[in-house]
């Protein structure tokens, strides 16, 4: 047996890699960016070199990823007869945000039901999950509730909050935004692991 989301797999997790990467470097200059009032032409240049390939990439990666989700659950259910979640279902679950708990946790579960390193991944997406929902609900309220953005992207405090508590709820945010990226590659990393392993025990069976 192979698995149809091996390939697909493989490409996506490379472009999670670069993506984390520039990632990096543009979070450290927003940082530099909101916290020093010199140079601020030169960071924005920077910032722009960083953001256009960026868009591109997290394309590609969307894209990616809806064919990966659908391919992914075609092959659990070779793997486990009783899955419950179909390939167009999993795919609604990326369209409607809040049920791609419900899809991660499903696939946790499976694993977690396995022994050994099996179960140790469907134990680390178990924790994992809660984890970059935490992230991605405190990065969106620090951005809606701290601060807001002008015209040139610059923060404007909103009335009588000092600017220094604004600029460390910036560098919360970017340094979270960072976070959440680096548990989803973890993720994604995580299921691929586990299913080759889950498609090699199946192959070792049948030899």
């Amino acid at each position: 047996m192979k698995l149809k989301s091996a390939r697909v797999a493989r490409v996506m997790l490379w472009l999670l890699r670069i993506s984390l990467i520039l990632t990096v470097f543009s979070t450290f200059f927003k940082l530099i960016y909101n916290s020093i009032s010199a140079s601020h032409s030169t960071i924005t240049t920077l910032l722009y070199l960083f953001s256009l390939p960026s868009i591109f990439i997290n394309l590609a990666i969307l894209l990616l990823s809806l064919v990966w989700i659908y391919l992914l659950h075609e092959d659990l259910h070779h793997c486990y007869d009783d899955y419950p979640i179909n390939s167009w279902n999993a795919l609604w679950s990326l369209i409607f945000i809040i049920f791609i708990w419900k899809t991660l946790i499903t696939i946790a579960r499976y694993f977690r039901a396995e022994t050994g390193r099996l179960h140790r991944y469907g134990l680390r997406l178990y924790r994992l999950v809660p984890v970059i929902y935490a992230i991605f609900i405190a990065s969106y309220l620090l951005r809606r509730l701290i601060y807001k953005y002008d015209y040139l992207g610059r923060p404007e405090s909103i009335r009588n909050i000092p600017e220094f508590l604004v600029l460390i709820a910036i560098a919360c945010k970017n340094i979270l935004e960072l976070g959440g990226v680096i548990v989803l590659v973890i993720i994604a990393q995580t299921i691929v692991n586990a299913m080759q392993l889950k498609v090699n025990q199946i192959n070792h069976q049948v030899a």
